[in-house]
C-alpha cells in the first residue's frame, strides 16, 4: 500500500491513538523473548489471513491489520479494518509500521540488553503467564452448570426475605443531614442527592442503591428502612460511612431476577471466586519462613532540635466506596 501523506480529519483520532499502540509494541517485544524477527513475517495461517499491505518489503497480514485497528481504536465496536476506506487503512498500517520500525532499531541498538529493561520484559512476562493460567483456572470452573447451581442457591436464599428500593443522600455531619431534610421539602430526592451527597457513584444516578435484601445489608440503616413509610424520608442515619438520608420506594417480598437477565452477572461472580480461592489455598500450601539475619535494623535518625517531630498519627486509612458495602448483596426483581 503505497500513499502519500495527506492531512485529515482523522489524522487527529489516530494521533490520539497513537500512544496506545505503543503498549502493543512492547507486548509484540515481550512475547517474542525480546527478539525481533527481521525475516519475513510469519505466513498466513488461514485461508483469509491475506496480505494487506508490505511494510520495507515485508507482508501485513490481514489479522495483524484488525489487531492494530482493534488497538487504536480501544476495542471500540462496530467497525473493522476490512470496513475502512483507504485512507483510514494507510493511518492504520502506518502506525503498525512505526511499531515495526521502533523494535527493529530498539533490537539493533542493544536495547533488549539492558539489565534493566530485561528485569521490566521478564516481570511483565510473567504476570501475563500468570493472569494467563488464573484465567484459564477459572474458566474451566465456570460452566453452565455451576452458574444454573448457584442460581438455584440465591434463590433459596431469597425465600421469606422482604426487598427494599432504597435511594440515599450521604453526608459527612449529622446537621449537613437535617439540612438535607430540610431541602428536601422544595426540591426532589434525585436532584439534592446529585448537589450535595458525598457518594459520587450513586449521586450521578440520583441517590439510587437499587434493591436491598433484608439481613444483607448494614444494621442501621435496615432498621431505618423498617420505621419508615414507603414513599417517606427517613432521619438521619449514622454508619460508618457517614450520615445518610435514606428515601424508601417500595418493599416487597424478594423475587429473584430471571436466570437469563443475571447470568453472565453470576459468572463474573463465580469467576472471581476461583482466583480469589485458588490463591488462598496456594498461599496456604506455601512454607512461609522468614529469615532473621536477612532484615537489617534502620538506623536511627537523628532529629534536629530546631525541626518539629514527627506525627503520631498514621494515615487515615482509605474508605471505601460505600455503595460497594451498602446492602451486601443487591438484588433485581422482575419489574
Amino acid at each position: 500500500m503505497r500513499r502519500s501523506k495527506k492531512n485529515s480529519s482523522k489524522n487527529l483520532f489516530f494521533m490520539v491513538a497513537a500512544g496506545v499502540t505503543v503498549i502493543v509494541a512492547a507486548v509484540y517485544f515481550v512475547l517474542n523473548g525480546g527478539k525481533i524477527d527481521t525475516s519475513p513475517m510469519r505466513s498466513a495461517k488461514k485461508a483469509d489471513d491475506v496480505v494487506v499491505a508490505e511494510v520495507n518489503g515485508k507482508p501485513v497480514y490481514s489479522s495483524e491489520a484488525e489487531k492494530q485497528f482493534s488497538n487504536m481504536v480501544q476495542g471500540a465496536k462496530g467497525s473493522s479494518f476490512a470496513q475502512l476506506d483507504e485512507e483510514t487503512k494507510f493511518l492504520v498500517i502506518r502506525e503498525l509500521a512505526a511499531q515495526r520500525m521502533i523494535l527493529e532499531d530498539a533490537y539493533k541498538k542493544g536495547t533488549a540488553d539492558k539489565e534493566n529493561v530485561r528485569e521490566r520484559v521478564d516481570a511483565f512476562k510473567e504476570n501475563v503467564i500468570k493472569e494467563e493460567f488464573l484465567a484459564q483456572m477459572a474458566k474451566d470452573q465456570v460452566t453452565d452448570e455451576t452458574i444454573k447451581q448457584r442460581y438455584e442457591k440465591e434463590k433459596a436464599a431469597l425465600e421469606g426475605k422482604s426487598q427494599y428500593k432504597v435511594k440515599h443522600i450521604l453526608v459527612k455531619t449529622e446537621s449537613e443531614a437535617k439540612k438535607v431534610i430540610n431541602l428536601l421539602k422544595t426540591k426532589s430526592f434525585e436532584q439534592v442527592a446529585k448537589d450535595k451527597s458525598i457518594d459520587d457513584k450513586t449521586a450521578l444516578i440520583g441517590g439510587d442503591l437499587g434493591y436491598l435484601i433484608e439481613g444483607n445489608m448494614i444494621p442501621e440503616l435496615e432498621s431505618s428502612l423498617n420505621s419508615t413509610e414507603i414513599g417517606g424520608i427517613s432521619e438521619p442515619v449514622k454508619t460508618q460511612f457517614g450520615w445518610h438520608v435514606v428515601k424508601l420506594e417500595s418493599k416487597e417480598a424478594a423475587e429473584p431476577a430471571p436466570y437469563d437477565q443475571v447470568k453472565n452477572f453470576l459468572a463474573r461472580t463465580l469467576y472471581q471466586e476461583a482466583i480469589q480461592n485458588y490463591v488462598k489455598s496456594a498461599v496456604e500450601k506455601a512454607d512461609i519462613e522468614i529469615i532473621a539475619s536477612a532484615s537489617k535494623e534502620p538506623e536511627p535518625e537523628i532529629q534536629n532540635e530546631s525541626e518539629e517531630p514527627a506525627s503520631l498519627e498514621g494515615d487515615a486509612e482509605e474508605g471505601k466506596s460505600p455503595d460497594a458495602e451498602m446492602g451486601g448483596e443487591t438484588t433485581e426483581n422482575n419489574g
